[in-house]
């Protein structure tokens, strides 16, 4: 799978899937190692550094986000066989994510605002204000203009479920190809092109550009 697009379509395929491990923590750090990859494999990486990576893939709540998983971990063990069987408004957002993690790395690697030039903790400082706003800009988006896309897209998430289960082991074990995720990919990367998906990218675009602005501004500051 050479195709960047269809690659992070496999990806959010995983993604999804790590949603759903049973175990507290767990999942998060699987997400968390895809995500890596994401970012990873996104157009001009390679001169990233990898404590870059791994501060870039991580999500910015912290500790907040372990106190919630230790608060919810009860019942999402009691309600796991219900989660996956009506978890397609939980899949949008997380293929949302996937998409516009990749091309937020690439957008700013690409227009020259990531300080390549700069020192090591100055590249890590600016890694980490750039993941605190795009966290910032996914949040509280208005998904139902393009939650029926993706699932047409994706179809039933239990026919889903073997492709990205494949795709989770690939990853887990050092790879990001694999052909069994294939013909899922190619109805994602297919989806990346409805206008609504393109729409609401571009208003994610938007809202980081105005996060990071003030994001950096309170770096400056602190």
């Amino acid at each position: 799978m050479n195709d960047p697009l269809r690659l992070r379509s496999m990806l959010a395929l995983a993604f999804i899937l790590a949603r759903y491990v049973p175990i507290p923590f767990l999942d998060d750090y699987v997400r968390e190692r895809i995500a890596r990859v994401v970012v990873a494999r996104s157009a001009g990486a390679e001169a990233l550094t990898p404590p870059e990576v791994v501060r870039l893939g991580a999500a910015s709540d912290g500790c907040l986000g372990c106190l919630g998983a230790l608060f919810w971990a009860p019942l999402r063990l009691f309600f796991f066989p219900i989660a996956v069987l009506l978890s397609i408004r939980f899949a949008s957002r997380d293929l949302i994510e996937v998409f516009a993690l990749g091309r937020t790395i690439e957008r700013v690697l690409a227009d020259g605002r990531y300080p390549l030039a700069a020192s090591e903790e100055e590249r890590l400082a600016y890694a980490r204000d750039v993941r605190i706003a795009f966290d910032r800009a996914r949040r509280g988006l208005d998904l139902d203009a393009v939650r029926g896309v993706l699932s047409v897209a994706l179809g039933p998430i239990r026919k889903v479920v073997p492709a990205a289960a494949g795709a989770m082991r690939r990853v887990w074990h050092g790879a990001a190809t694999t052909t069994e995720t294939d013909a899922e990919a190619k109805r994602l990367t297919a989806a990346l092109d409805d206008p609504r998906m393109q729409a609401l990218l571009a208003t994610i675009d938007l809202r980081f550009d105005d996060a990071l602005l003030a994001q950096r501004a309170q770096s400056r500051i602190g």
